[in-house]
């Protein structure tokens, strides 16, 4: 086999980044722009003396490389709606209004979000989860609402980056073929730096605030129960045991699914939301197959 020329090297970059952007700018699935290079990167093998029976085996060993992390976000796409309908991320947001104390309410929003973020490992989920009721509740206490939306996503991009539920980290782990352990270890330092600024800066504009607030987010302890924390316990317990994180998501989405029928959920309407996810919350198979798509063809 002949290694490839810089000319084929350069067309074949030039396409594929070019098929990227045209994908993001117009908004078209991430398959469809990456299509392109596997096709010129098929042409290109084949033209140096590779057959196409030895193509196919080295794109199947490839894709068959990525099936973890492709496994790995198929069940995060089940995780936001299985929580949603057990009441889990309800009772979540209730108990984080009611700990916001106004009188450090950005500094604890930052927390808040962090926190949502570090569980639900997405930044989105994050945001439409506790974005609205924290915003609102900001409203009603006269803050100002672009400081505590600059808390919110602040929190919410530190679960995204370093969580290891987050789809982006373990993405990542897999296609540099980094173990995950090793990659979060790298991560911290940075981590801890920007949390700690953070923590300063937003600790920083609640002690010179000038608004002095009395009003507090009233909760009713018996609207709470702790079968609603079954599933994010799983979820830590078997990661912090270090159980395969694939069987603590599972079992994380079994038992809010179990939840789920107790409280009244029909199978059928589970299965509604496992392919389609939550308005305004995100999550469904139906939100993931085109990454899931992209990823196996980045992975042949």
């Amino acid at each position: 086999m002949n290694r490839f020329s810089k000319k084929q090297l350069t067309l074949l970059l030039t396409i594929t980044i070019a098929g990227v952007i045209w994908s993001v700018i117009f908004h078209h699935p991430l398959v469809i722009g990456f299509l392109p290079g596997y096709l010129i990167l098929v042409y290109l093998s084949k033209r140096n003396k590779q057959y196409f029976k030895q193509i196919f085996q080295i794109s199947i060993r490839g894709i068959y490389k990525t099936r973890i992390v492709i496994l790995i976000l198929s069940l995060v796409s089940f995780l936001l709606p299985s929580w949603y309908l057990s009441g889990t991320i309800d009772q979540m947001v209730k108990i984080a209004l009611y700990l916001i104390n106004p009188h450090y309410f950005y500094l604890l929003t930052f927390v808040t979000a962090m926190v949502f973020s570090m569980l639900l490992g997405t930044t989105v989920g994050t945001l439409s989860a506790i974005g609205i009721p924290i915003l609102g509740t900001a409203v009603v206490l006269n803050l100002p609402t672009e400081v505590v939306a600059g808390a919110l996503v602040s929190g919410s991009f530190v679960g995204d980056r370093t969580s290891p539920f987050s789809s982006a980290h373990q993405l990542l782990a897999h296609t540099l073929e980094l173990p995950v352990k090793r990659q979060w270890n790298a991560m911290i330092p940075t981590t801890v730096m920007a949390v700690v600024l953070s923590l300063l800066f937003y600790g920083a504009l609640d002690f010179f605030s000038a608004t002095k607030i009395n009003s507090t987010v009233s909760l009713q302890w018996s609207e709470l129960t702790l079968l609603k924390f079954i599933p994010p316990m799983i979820l830590l317990l078997l990661v912090m045991f270090r159980f395969s994180i694939i069987y603590a998501f599972l079992l994380s989405i079994v038992s809010a699914a179990f939840i789920s029928i107790l409280n009244g959920e029909s199978v059928s309407e589970l299965a509604l939301v496992f392919w389609n996810g939550i308005e305004g919350l995100g999550g469904g198979f139906l939100n993931m197959y085109e990454l899931l798509l992209f990823l196996a063809l980045a992975g042949a």
